[in-house]
């Protein structure tokens, strides 16, 4: 519990106690009223005007005493039956006789049920006990007297006093909890809002540790992993960006960055920035599935990327864009430094280290729509997916010169039973994955290429015939 959460249940408990006092004072004062004006007595007199200032005094005295302890539930328990006690003395020393004290009783109830304070809330066996209480003392030793008008007026009095205390109460009660609903409704929309406006500036494994608190933030700081890196850029963008409006550049590059991004999210990767058009992805940190998995997973990404462009280049024809949209890409694995980095004011969750770097380089050199790879990424990934030996770069910070791979597909897509087929000519684009497809879609998709190859048929065989061999034919 937090500490203004704990001071506003105490105001709570405190306000309870002296609605209570407050509820039995007028009935106390009524009774006072009425035996004075009967049956005066200077003794009787002095106790219960006594009696009537101790129960002013004794909520704030009480609640000075116990202001030091903690308000346990258990306690705050022990505080209520004292009050209870003290109550039903004073209401026991009245003698209302049977028909009073159930009236009282029964107000009690009724106030309990419709308001939320928490002096009832010890249960059934404080009210039972503190009606016997009245009954007895009103058995033992009944008032003889007579009614009175007085008498009937402060009865009234008492009556319309706890008439007037509930209702102000339940008026109370009613504007604090709408006050409550609207503050809760404020702070759900603003944490909505938090939340979406984190979601579209971190990764998902960034706000994952966010959400967790600070040490799970703390467990990020500065470690060595291994780790597989991606890069990748839009080939020509730099003339691109020359060729279109503003408005129409964002709109086309927001687009490539949101699929690019949801295959990564997809795949498990950690989006570490984008840079322009470029996108940087690594795998294996905040959660890694081990560095063969990672790799593959990083390989995986980078294929259907590549095959989504087609999709991509589509709504670019549809925007008007006939500037041709080829990607290269860059992955590598090694060892990185991983963490919080940056100033006390901004931070930055990222990676650093010559794997980032390699990774960098390989997406430089890659042409169009390739995707190239390290040695150590390829020793991670051959069993599944193909690559073919290309030539050695030589790569600043590295002694050696570094053996590169280019990735072609994966293995069961490129025997006889390939899963995959795309072609993307003027005029005709095809992107066909038959992994994807259950059986009814698989039904249409014969229906619609069957339809299309029909009308390539026809089309081919009306520009063949010429006037001239239509009028050989006649003849």
């Amino acid at each position: 519990m937090t500490v203004t959460s704990r001071i506003d249940n105490n105001k709570q408990k405190w306000n309870d106690r002296l609605f209570a006092f407050a509820q039995a004072l007028p009935w106390i004062t009524s009774g006072v009223v009425a035996l004075l004006t009967l049956s005066y007595d200077n003794d009787l007199a002095i106790y219960l005007i006594a009696g009537i200032s101790f129960l002013f005094i004794y909520p704030f005295l009480s609640q000075r005493l116990f202001a030091r302890a903690t308000y346990e539930q258990r306690n705050y328990r022990y505080q209520l039956a004292l009050d209870s006690v003290i109550l039903m003395t004073f209401l026991a020393s009245l003698q209302p006789g049977l028909p009073a004290s159930a009236l009282i009783m029964a107000m009690l109830t009724l106030s309990g049920a419709l308001t939320r304070f928490a002096w009832l809330a010890v249960g059934p066996t404080l009210l039972f006990a503190g009606w016997m209480l009245i009954l007895a003392a009103t058995a033992l030793r009944p008032l003889q007297f007579e009614s009175s008008l007085m008498a009937t007026l402060a009865a009234c009095a008492g009556l319309l006093s706890f008439l007037v205390i509930n209702g102000v109460l339940l008026a109370r009660e009613k504007s604090t909890l709408a006050d409550g609903i609207t503050n809760e409704k404020q702070l759900r929309k603003q944490q909505a809002w938090l939340t979406t406006t984190m979601a579209r500036y971190l990764s998902p494994q960034v706000r994952e540790l966010i959400y967790r608190g600070r040490s799970s933030m703390q467990r990020v700081e500065n470690r060595k992993r291994r780790l597989t890196v991606f890069f990748s850029d839009i080939e020509g963008f730099t003339q691109l960006s020359d060729d279109l409006e503003p408005d129409q550049l964002a709109r086309v590059l927001n687009h490539y960055l949101d699929e690019m991004s949801r295959i990564a999210l997809k795949h498990g990767g950690t989006i570490d920035k984008f840079i322009g058009d470029s996108l940087m992805v690594f795998f294996g940190d905040p959660v890694s599935q081990g560095d063969k998995q990672d790799a593959k997973a990083a390989v995986a990404m980078a294929l259907e990327m590549r095959r989504q462009l087609s999709v991509i280049r589509r709504y670019w024809r549809g925007q008007g864009i006939m500037h041709p949209l080829n990607i290269r890409m860059g992955i590598s694995t090694g060892y990185c430094n991983v963490g919080n980095y940056g100033t006390r004011d901004r931070m930055d969750y990222t990676i650093v280290g010559r794997a980032v770097n390699l990774a960098s380089r390989l997406e430089g050199l890659a042409e169009s729509n390739q995707i190239l790879i390290t040695e150590e990424t390829h020793s991670l990934i051959e069993d599944q997916i193909m690559c073919r030996r290309s030539n050695q770069i030589q790569v600043k910070g590295f002694h050696k010169p570094v053996q590169i791979y280019q990735v072609t597909d994966y293995r069961k897509n490129l025997g006889a039973r390939c899963n995959w087929v795309e072609e993307n000519i003027d005029g005709f684009s095809l992107m066909l994955d038959t992994a994807r497809l259950d059986p009814i879609e698989r039904t249409k998709a014969i229906k619609a290429l069957n339809r299309a190859a029909q009308q390539l048929k026809e089309h081919s065989l009306s520009n063949t015939k010429s006037p001239a061999t239509e009028e050989a034919a006649r003849r």
